[in-house]
């Protein structure tokens, strides 16, 4: 199952780009402190991303296996015979797509996949602001650094 592998593997994460340490428009000492911070942050991060992957997951999982399991069915139904294995064939499946529906449901799968790609995308969003236009959490090195 693709969701107890994001449960179990931990998931790297793809900032891209070049980092303060690069950044024109920090001083030394300020990028070393925004270093220092995001390696604070880089837990928090790497747990956001692997709830997102492990929701999205189980919620692409609960998809695959109900849509097609709400076609076929209706047409075992008519297949069913006398041989007990016909009728277990039927109620396994069923009662499968009855329990990922409920999990989905009371688990509030795509809502909480929702949030927490959204809060690893605002993060991202900061980060890219503060090395773009720094100008904008204020004038001076010292005032960006207080603002965020």
């Amino acid at each position: 199952m693709t969701c107890l592998r994001a449960l179990l593997k931990g998931i790297d994460l793809h900032p891209g780009g070049p980092s303060f340490d690069k950044s024109p428009h920090l001083s030394e000492n300020a990028q070393a402190l925004l270093h220092q911070n995001f390696e604070r942050i880089l837990g928090t991060l790497k747990f956001w991303k692997k709830q997102g992957e492990t929701y999205k997951r189980f919620h692409y999982y609960t998809i695959w296996w109900t849509i097609p399991s709400a076609v076929v069915i209706p047409f075992l139904a008519q297949a069913v015979t006398q041989d007990p294995l016909s009728k277990w064939l039927i109620t396994l499946i069923s009662s499968h797509t009855a329990i990922l529906l409920s999990l989905h449901k009371a688990l509030k799968v795509e809502r909480n996949y929702k949030a927490f790609r959204q809060g690893e995308s605002e993060f991202y969003d900061l980060y890219r602001r503060l090395l773009d236009r720094p100008s904008a959490f204020g004038e001076t090195e010292e005032e960006q650094l207080i603002t965020i």
